[in-house]
Order: structure tokens, then C-alpha cells, then sequence
């Protein structure tokens, strides 16, 4: 009996840390390879304008915005792997989407936030595809099929310093990891 408590307490201290460190458990073991922007969108639904008027806030810094927009795409978009527009515009309604419809919502909600706050003049965010690296390793080539030949995320950039901040809205979506790491 004492050794299953003792597995137990355990188990559980483990899997505290690992709930407490994942964020950065995963920028250490996954890193990001830009490969090119996506698409853009601007929002003009009146839909979705109404949902970010009614999520969203003023008087928010950078990263507030960005957590935000990751909130606001996690609370709206469920994952699915079928075929599916990527136009916000459209995903307010639909509600589904892959990483690419995560990826330009949630850049666009930034966008929309980032003018709401007047930092549009300084950053900048912007759907990317790109390679996902596991300690090093592309792990795109152990996949056949088109749907893994990249994966969709999202940079923002400070126009005037060049900084930038990489997130991944449907990995947010699932494991509450905010940024990413850049090769």
C-alpha cells in the first residue's frame, strides 16, 4: 500500500512539473522554420468584428494582445482535419478549421487588436508556414500525406526594431503554450 501512495505522489509531482514547465518543455524540444508567409485577411465580417469588439479590449500591451488573440481563436475554433476555408471572415460561423484557419484568425484578431490599441503603426502580425524541428529532427519527413508537408503559425513583428514573437495558436489550443521558438 505505501509503495502505490508513494507511485502515486509521485506520478503526480511529475505530472505537476510538466503541466508547470510545458511551455518551456516544448520551446526546447520543438523549434519553428519560416518557410514563407500565408495568407492575410482583414477583418470585415460583421460577425467576426462583433466578436472581437466584444472580446477584445483597449489599453492592452503587446503581449496582452497576443494572448488575447490566442484566447479568442482557441474559444472559437475547433481542430479538424478536413478541407476548410481559412478566411476568418468565414471561420467565425464555420467554427473549424487546421492550422492554417488558426493561423490567419489569429493573426487577424492581432491585427484588429493591435489597430484597437494604436501599436498597428509598430507591429505587425502575420500568418507563417513553415517546418516543425523535434530536438533538431524535421519531423514533416516521416509524413506522407500533403496535410503534414508544413504546418501554419503565426509571427509578430516590431516594424521598427525587427523583434519578433512566434506563436502557434492550434498547439495554444491544445497545450496552453503561448510562444514558440524560431530556428
Amino acid at each position: 500500500m505505501k509503495t502505490l501512495k508513494k507511485t502515486f505522489i509521485t506520478m503526480l509531482i511529475i505530472g505537476a512539473t510538466l503541466f508547470l514547465f510545458r511551455g518551456g518543455l516544448f520551446r526546447f524540444m520543438v523549434s519553428y522554420e519560416n518557410s514563407g508567409t500565408g495568407m492575410s485577411y482583414q477583418a470585415t465580417s460583421s460577425d467576426l468584428i462583433k466578436y472581437l469588439d466584444e472580446n477584445g479590449s483597449t489599453q492592452l500591451n503587446i503581449d496582452q494582445i497576443i494572448v488575447t488573440s490566442l484566447d479568442l481563436t482557441a474559444d472559437k475554433l475547433r481542430f479538424t482535419a478536413d478541407a476548410n476555408d481559412n478566411n476568418p471572415n468565414d471561420l467565425i460561423t464555420t467554427e473549424t478549421a487546421h492550422c492554417v484557419g488558426y493561423a490567419t484568425f489569429c493573426a487577424t484578431a492581432c491585427n484588429y487588436l493591435l489597430r484597437q490599441n494604436s501599436l498597428n503603426d509598430t507591429w505587425k502580425a502575420q500568418a507563417h508556414k513553415g517546418q516543425l524541428y523535434v530536438f533538431g529532427k524535421n519531423v514533416h519527413q516521416f509524413f506522407d500525406s500533403p496535410f503534414f508537408k508544413d504546418h501554419d503559425f503565426v509571427i509578430i513583428e516590431n516594424t521598427t526594431t525587427g523583434a519578433t514573437i512566434a506563436v502557434d495558436p492550434s498547439v495554444y489550443d491544445y497545450l496552453w503554450v503561448e510562444k514558440v521558438t524560431l530556428r
